[in-house]
C-alpha cells in the first residue's frame, strides 16, 4: 500500500469512524486479501441511514487532515457525498491537482456492519462484493474486472453467489446485460490492467475467469461455477452492451 495513502486512510478513519464510516473501494478489497493492486484514491463509506452526519463527518475529516499538516481542497460537498483533494505540502507545495489524492466520503445503502481489521473499520466483504458487481454492471473499468474476477479466483464467492448479491441489491439486475458487460473486457489492452501492478500471469487468470463466466451466462450454464479452462478468446470483442443498464444499482457501486 502506498505510504501516503495509508496515512490518509488512518487519519480519515480516526476522524470519520465515529460517524459510521469505514474503508471502502480498492483498499477495502486489499484489506480483505482479495487482490493486491494499486488504488488511486481513498474511499470511506457510511450507512445511508447516517447521512445526516455527513456534514459533521466531513468537517472532522478536513480538520484532521489539516491538523496533520496536509492541504485540503473540497470539490463536492452534499448530504451523501463529499470529495476532497489532499496534498502534502512537503512534496506538493503548490497543491497541484495532478499530484493530489482524492478522498471520498459516501453515505450509501449497506447491509452489514463494518468489520474491524488491522487498518481499522472496513466494509463487510459482502457489501464490497455487491459494490464491485455494481461497478462492473454500470461502469466496467479495468479495475472492476480485476476485482470481480479476484472474488472468484480466490474462492471468496461462486459466480451464482455474486449474482445473488447483485440481484438482492437491485431487483432489476439483468444477467443478459451483465454478460454483455463481461464481454467488454476485450476493449482493454493488457497495459490497462498492468498499470494496477498485477502480474501478467494474474492478468491471464482474470481474462480467463471473465471469459468463462461470460460463456456460462450466454450458453446457459447456471451452476454458479465458471469453467475457468475457457480462454479469453471465447469472449467476442464485437459484443456491445445496451446504451444504459436496465436498472441502476443503488449502493456502493462505483468503488
Amino acid at each position: 500500500m502506498d505510504a501516503f495513502h495509508r496515512r490518509l486512510i488512518e487519519i480519515g478513519l480516526s476522524a470519520a469512524a465515529q460517524h459510521g464510516f469505514a474503508l471502502a473501494g480498492g483498499y477495502a478489497v486489499q484489506a480483505h486479501d482479495v487482490v493486491d493492486r494499486v488504488s488511486e484514491d481513498v474511499d470511506l463509506f457510511a450507512p445511508y441511514e447516517r447521512r445526516a452526519e455527513m456534514n459533521e463527518a466531513a468537517e472532522h475529516t478536513i480538520q484532521a487532515y489539516r491538523a496533520a499538516g496536509l492541504t485540503v481542497d473540497t470539490e463536492v460537498n452534499t448530504e451523501t457525498y463529499v470529495r476532497l483533494w489532499i496534498s502534502d505540502p512537503t512534496t506538493n507545495p503548490t497543491a497541484d491537482p495532478e499530484y493530489a489524492t482524492k478522498v471520498e466520503l459516501v453515505a450509501t445503502p449497506l447491509v452489514h456492519a463494518p468489520v474491524q481489521l488491522s487498518i481499522g473499520p472496513v466494509l463487510h466483504r459482502d457489501d464490497i462484493a455487491t459494490g464491485k458487481m455494481g461497478a462492473l454492471y454500470t461502469r466496467a473499468a479495468a479495475r472492476d474486472y480485476i476485482d470481480v474476477a479476484s472474488l472468484l479466483i480466490g474462492g471468496h464467492y461462486t459466480a451464482q453467489e455474486l449474482i445473488d448479491l447483485a440481484t438482492a441489491d437491485d431487483v432489476g439486475f439483468d444477467k443478459t446485460y451483465f454478460a454483455q458487460m463481461l464481454a467488454r473486457i476485450t476493449r482493454f489492452d493488457d497495459e490497462d490492467f498492468l498499470r494496477y501492478q498485477i502480474t501478467p500471469a494474474y492478468l491471464h487468470d482474470v481474462r480467463t475467469q471473465i471469459a468463462a463466466w461470460h460463456r456460462d451466462l450466454t450458453e446457459g450454464n447456471h451452476d454458479g461455477r465458471p469453467r475457468t479452462s475457457q480462454l479469453r478468446h471465447n469472449v467476442s470483442p464485437s459484443a456491445q452492451p445496451p446504451q444504459h443498464p436496465p436498472s441502476s444499482m443503488p449502493g456502493p457501486s462505483l468503488t
